[in-house]
């Protein structure tokens, strides 16, 4: 059982049926079921604001509840390697959150987007990507 971190693309894909990575981002997770997720809280927070803006708070919270997906918190000792990433890739906080938590973890990245794989790809980590 690996442990998978999922970035935001994919739980948007997932959930969005319109999103250019829904049958990927669906096929991924039928694939990943005897997986261990996980979802930084802040990746988990940003994914929230669609649906709650669309009024579909209840039924997304209860779908992700049902996917037991792991909501892994910041503290304060991520700080230092938040910003270190941060640094080293250039990329948005959002991106870096969910590459800090795989390699904190010691897990897998999966992202549906192609600058965030680059990056994860480059810092020695395993990325799954449509």
């Amino acid at each position: 059982m690996a442990r998978v971190v999922l970035d935001a693309g994919v739980i948007i894909g997932l959930y969005n049926d319109s999103d250019a990575h829904h049958s990927w981002a669906v096929d991924f997770m039928f694939q990943s079921a005897a997986d261990e997720l996980h979802v930084s809280a802040l990746n988990y927070a940003e994914v929230s604001v669609g649906p709650i803006k669309a009024g579909l708070a209840d039924p997304f919270f209860s779908g992700m509840n049902g996917l037991q997906i792991k909501i892994d918190k910041l503290t304060t000792k991520d700080i230092m390697s938040l910003a270190q990433f941060r640094v080293d890739t250039a990329l948005r906080m959002p991106d870096v959150c969910a590459i800090q938590l795989a390699h904190r973890l010691d897990g897998i990245l999966a992202t549906t987007d192609k600058s965030v794989a680059k990056a994860a790809l480059a810092l020695g980590l395993q990325v799954f990507q449509p």
